[in-house]
């Protein structure tokens, strides 16, 4: 597994930010988030984030839907 990584500026959990920083959003399954060095690329992340969920949701309902009879 990689280390999340800020999708602003690159630090890592593995390698901080100089001075040190923390996460202010963070997904452990995508792999990114945005570190408190980097709060005006959150709104952004954010949105990246719940573009993502809204696709995944939706690619399982097609899934879902183009079950027939026959695949019963």
């Amino acid at each position: 597994m990689n280390a999340t990584t800020c999708t602003n500026c690159g630090c890592t959990e593995l390698r901080a930010c100089p001075g040190g920083c923390s996460w202010l959003g963070v997904n452990h399954r995508d792999g990114t988030g945005v570190c408190s060095n980097c709060p005006k690329a959150l709104t952004a992340w954010r949105a990246q984030q719940a573009d993502q969920t809204v696709q995944s949701r939706d690619a399982s309902q097609r899934e879902l839907l183009q079950i027939g009879p026959t695949d019963i």
